[in-house]
């Protein structure tokens, strides 16, 4: 699933492979699994290029490519009747969650309070007896946040359907949580007209359904040669699902430790990431380390509000060990120019605002 494969090195020694296998003649290793053919990308063949440094995590994740793989071709099988029930549009215009979520305050509200109370248990579970809860069980923020999404198989059904709930405009709402995606990334495609970028990278791909915005809702979307890694199998095979079930054309697909990325300098114009390293707790610098190097022109971050978050997030933030000085850690580095960091205000986000990094390379 890779097309651009001059942009690529072994992340070890920093050398160009030789293909097809994404061979490094220096370490002898071979980056490519077994090609497989699945219903999720129409029955034709796909190799799969994994740049991951093996541990027990990672080799327990390669073993069990077969059940993942089982798991979302069912998904894939009923993608369409579920958006099909949730009367799902390409024209996000008619997608109306707000009007539907107005009509159901008092649940809405109560299921809002019965979250924050779960959060406010689990914070005193780790003031008191130094528990962390959540995607903190692992030996750090990245090890965790691996347990925590390697058996995340979110098809675009999951963010259509309306049970994401909060406050909008102070009015308690039920919505799909793709409004929230669908704000930020028209936000992101004005930077990318404002800098003239074509190639873009997501550092962190998840269920791709950023991607899918950015090609298929957003203006110009086809002028875009759009990419993105993960870290865990599952996420990647299901952007591979959402990307095939909505005819969706990617460059480079991959499996890469965000720490040590394959890629050579300059390798896309922009480099984002949508709620990724924040979870990097510790590893922020290195993280960005490897953003702004295989960065043209510069990086986009959106992250978890730092500065005015809503009390639920404030409370999850502190239980679950995310990073919260991110902010301080941008503005210390000399490698880039900072155009922006503030709050993209909670009232166009529901129950979750952030911020947003808008950082030029220099």
């Amino acid at each position: 699933m890779i097309k651009n494969k001059d942009n690529f090195i072994c992340p070890i020694h920093h050398i160009d492979l030789i293909w097809p296998q994404a061979h490094c003649f220096q370490c002898g290793q071979n980056y490519s699994l077994v090609p497989i053919k699945t219903s999720i990308s129409n029955n034709e063949p796909i190799t799969i290029y994994d740049f991951r440094q093996s541990d027990n995590n990672i080799e327990k994740d390669r073993k069990d490519l077969g059940a993942h793989l089982k798991i979302l071709e069912g998904l894939y099988y009923f993608e369409d009747k579920k958006l099909k029930d949730l009367n799902f549009s390409y024209d996000i215009s008619n997608m109306c969650f707000l009007d539907g979520g107005l009509k159901r305050r008092l649940k809405t509200r109560f299921k809002y309070y019965k979250e924050t109370w779960q959060n406010i248990f689990n914070l005193a579970k780790f003031l008191f007896f130094k528990e962390n809860s959540g995607k903190l069980k692992g030996i750090d923020s990245i090890d965790s946040s691996f347990l925590g999404y390697s058996k995340a198989y979110e098809m675009i059904n999951f963010f259509v359907e309306p049970t994401w709930f909060g406050f909008y405009n102070r009015k308690p709402v039920l919505t799909g949580a793709i409004q929230h995606h669908y704000h930020n990334m028209k936000i992101l495609r004005k930077i990318i007209d404002n800098w003239g970028g074509r190639e873009i990278l997501e550092f962190g791909l998840g269920s791709g359904i950023n991607l899918m915005l950015l090609k298929r809702f957003l203006p110009r979307g086809q002028e875009l040669k759009l990419s993105g890694f993960d870290y865990s199998i599952a996420r990647l095979l299901t952007a591979k699902a959402t990307f095939t079930k909505h005819t969706i054309e990617c460059e480079d697909l991959f499996l890469a430790n965000g720490l040590f990325l394959p890629l050579k300098d300059n390798s896309y114009d922009i480099v984002f990431s949508h709620y990724v390293i924040e979870q990097m707790k510790g590893f922020e610098n290195k993280a960005l380390d490897n953003m702004i190097r295989v960065a043209r022109e510069g990086v986009v971050l959106f992250e978890t509000a730092i500065y005015h978050p809503t009390i639920g997030q404030r409370i999850y933030m502190k239980h679950s060990g995310y990073s919260t000085d991110l902010p301080e850690i941008v503005k210390r580095r000399k490698d880039i120019e900072i155009l922006e960091i503030r709050d993209v205000k909670k009232s166009y986000f529901f129950n979750c605002p952030n911020v947003l990094f808008v950082l030029r390379k220099k």
